[in-house]
């Protein structure tokens, strides 16, 4: 609302966000009310005589100068009169002119973003390195697109995602993925640590996390895709450390769970070394990798065979039975009707002799062999049958016939039959090539139809094959291993091992035969046992960082033994010689087991890894993305609430 004139007389009239002001300012004396906001002036300023009786007064006001020196004419108009120009201010030329500046930037980066180089003129840094070398050899026009999927948009396309419109295509995330699939899986990419969310505690929120909230491009050649700070990971853990001296302790960190070779470091080292008078330096059997980042350990001839070489071969110089013929009272099953027929002579008299494990499992292909195993048990020996029990009579009577057939189906199949026997009894796809391979088959449906006619057998008893003795008089086929890690001794215990649990009687007999503590070439006295799934499998190789599957904790040696004092093993790798390391192979699940050495204190980093000195970043440390089959169920980062 406007003021009156009256309140002008003092020169109030200033009106610096108008529009418009008074034309009359640059005397010094403008319109006390001033112009419309249309840039209009009222004529509040001007002289307007008026008549008093028979003369006319000027009516000028005082915040204009007064009334007029000399008055009206006598007829009354005003000499003095002057028509006021209102003029634009000074904020209102400027605003137009920044207008007309905005308008022409807005054009100008129109006719920008319009132009068939416009992906190039806004890109807002150049590329990493390990990206420049992929992208950069792209097409010019197309190779934004292979990372922001709104790149081939118009603009009117990206004024609709800025107003929050759907956005079409692939996001950025997804494109990431589509080139680093092998890497990673691309169903679990985005998850938080690319693990599932039953992987974390129940009530955390393990959100979806973008690529680009860690990994920062367009920082240069130099820049390090993978640096991410404190902060980010801060992001998410509510468990905050500033530093790695209240960082909680590692536990058990890093010997989550048993070795696949079951070495004693502690009874070797106070013991066997000593008696063999041999230095115990852990540099004998353990070497730096490829890279340095990891120590391997070395093969059974490097680090083994020197004492353990003439044990393996005295254990396997009688060889490994194979196939032998049981003994059969032939009175007795003839008085329970089951009169025994082409049955070797040498193999006839009281009820004696055991099968061995893998003539049981050729047997157990065929359902009634199989069935007559399952009632006298999976160990049983023929020197248990009562001859005087029908019922065990008569499964040694099917048993003898289920050996029949499987001597006739060698004789006219050959190896193709045997390898059908073993696929019925193993996992289906099971690769039985190995346990086929180079077994006498041929020679051996010949060999029984000999004792069985009683015929001399035209070459005498002994080596018939490589690898392969044959035994008259015990009638049996042995097989004789070459010594460590035999190439068929091992192929039939993975083989056992596999039998699945339904069959599990079976594959534990056979197992404490061919695997127990005096077997032949004692070889789970090293090598362990354990479960993978739904079934069971030998530790064969020593324990190998370079193939394990990533998990949330990492570390390398390479920069670790420059020191001196660290060059030495024991420094951080200490032997607890009170630890019952033998128990820990009782059992099938590796992550079960009592460490021989004692765990890593985290004392023992922490003096170096300060913020000014190694550092105590968390990824120098931790794997953000993980492979869920490197997840260890006890890892403490799996307890640390996420918010």
């Amino acid at each position: 609302m406007r003021r009156g004139p009256q309140q002008f007389a003092g020169g109030e009239y200033d009106r610096p966000g108008a529009a418009w002001v008074c034309g009359l300012s640059i005397d010094g004396a403008p319109c006390p009310i001033g112009p419309s906001t249309r840039g209009r002036c009222p004529g509040a300023c001007e002289c307007a005589p008026r008549r008093e009786g028979d003369r006319w007064v000027c009516s000028r006001s005082e915040a204009r100068g007064g009334p007029c020196p000399s008055g009206p004419t006598p007829t009354g108009p005003c000499p003095h009169t002057h028509v006021c120009k209102p003029a634009r201010s000074l904020r209102s030329r400027r605003g137009r002119m920044m207008t007309t500046v905005m308008l022409f930037a807005v054009g100008g980066l129109a006719m920008l973003l319009g132009s068939a180089w416009s992906r190039e003129a806004i890109v807002p840094g150049p590329l990493s390195r390990q990206h420049a070398q992929i992208i950069g050899a792209a097409d010019t026009q197309g190779r934004c697109a292979l990372c922001h999927g709104a790149a081939d948009q118009s603009l009117a396309g990206w004024i609709g995602d800025a107003a929050g419109g759907a956005r079409p295509g692939p996001s950025q995330p997804e494109l990431c993925v589509k080139c680093h699939q092998t890497l990673i899986d691309p169903a679990l990419a985005l998850a938080a640590h690319s693990l599932p969310a039953d992987a974390f505690p129940a009530g955390s929120d393990a959100r979806s996390v973008a690529c680009s909230a860690c990994h920062q491009e367009h920082h240069g050649a130099d820049h390090n895709l993978s640096a991410v700070s404190n902060g980010r990971c801060q992001a998410c853990h509510t468990q905050r450390f500033t530093s790695l001296a209240d960082h909680p302790s590692f536990a058990a960190w890093p010997y989550e769970k048993r070795t696949p070779i079951h070495f004693n470091h502690a009874s070797h080292q106070a013991k066997h070394f000593p008696q063999e008078k041999q230095q115990f330096e852990c540099v004998a059997c353990h070497t730096p990798g490829p890279t340095g980042d990891v120590q391997l350990t070395v093969g059974y001839e490097q680090g083994c065979a020197s004492c353990h070489d003439q044990g393996v071969r005295s254990s396997t110089e009688e060889g490994i039975a194979w196939i032998a013929l049981p003994t059969l009272d032939a009175e007795a099953l003839a008085g329970a009707g089951l009169p025994l027929a082409n049955w070797p002579e040498g193999a006839v008299g009281d009820f004696d002799g055991e099968l061995p494990a893998s003539m049981k499992l050729l047997l157990a292909a065929d359902p009634e062999a199989r069935a007559a195993i399952q009632r006298l048990g999976p160990d049983f020996s023929f020197f248990d049958i009562d001859p005087d029990e029908p019922a065990q009579v008569a499964d040694a009577a099917i048993l003898a016939g289920a050996i029949q057939r499987l001597v006739d189906e060698l004789t006219t199949g050959g190896q193709p039959a045997l390898a059908a026997r073993f696929s019925a009894m193993l996992p289906p796809g099971y690769d039985v090539t190995p346990l086929v391979g180079g077994a006498p088959t041929p020679w051996f449906a010949d060999r029984f139809g000999r004792w069985v006619r009683g015929d001399p057998p035209d070459e005498p008893a002994g080596e018939v094959t490589t690898g392969w003795v044959v035994d008259d008089a015990s009638l049996s086929l042995r097989y004789l291993p070459s010594g460590h890690a035999d190439p068929w001794m091992t192929a039939w215990l993975d083989a056992l091992a596999a039998l699945p649990d339904a069959d599990a009687p079976l594959r534990d007999a056979a197992l404490r035969e061919w695997a127990g503590p005096n077997s032949a070439g004692r070889c789970a006295t090293c090598h362990s046992l354990q479960r993978q799934g739904d079934h069971l499998a030998f530790g064969w190789r020593p324990h190998d960082r370079t193939t394990e599957a990533r998990g949330f904790t990492r570390f390398s040696h390479r920069p670790h033994l420059v020191q001196p004092e660290l060059r030495d093993c024991r420094h951080c790798h200490q032997i607890d010689t009170g630890a019952e390391v033998s128990a820990s192979y009782a059992s099938l699940d590796p992550a079960v087991f009592v460490s021989e050495f004692r765990p890593i204190d985290k004392s023992a980093c922490a003096g170096c890894h300060r913020p000014h000195a190694a550092g105590d970043g968390c990824t120098q440390c931790h794997n953000y993305h993980v492979d869920p089959k490197g997840l260890d169920r006890r890892h403490e980062a799996l307890t640390r609430p996420l918010r």
